[in-house]
């Protein structure tokens, strides 16, 4: 992978309803497609995501989303164009 894309999204309160983790990250390959993902709770500041700690950037974004909107992300959590 060339490029670290990650798309970010705070899941909608409908979906997974259940689970305390609100927040979605994506690892997107050059194409656009997720190859992996990891959820986590409000509270949480830091993860890993495929064997490597998320950039902060990257958390920060996913957390500023609404409920039920997402964004695609380069690691300064900065937006960039949609694939």
């Amino acid at each position: 992978m060339a490029q670290e894309w990650y798309f970010v999204r705070r899941l909608p309160p409908q979906e997974d309803a259940e689970s305390p983790e609100r927040i979605e990250i994506q690892l997107l390959n050059d194409d656009g497609q997720a190859v992996a993902t990891v959820r986590l709770r409000d509270d949480q500041r830091d993860a890993v995501l495929h064997g490597q700690p998320l950039p902060a950037a990257v958390v920060r974004a996913a957390k500023a989303r609404l409920a039920g909107n997402g964004d695609y992300v380069g690691p300064d959590g900065a937006s960039v164009p949609a694939f």
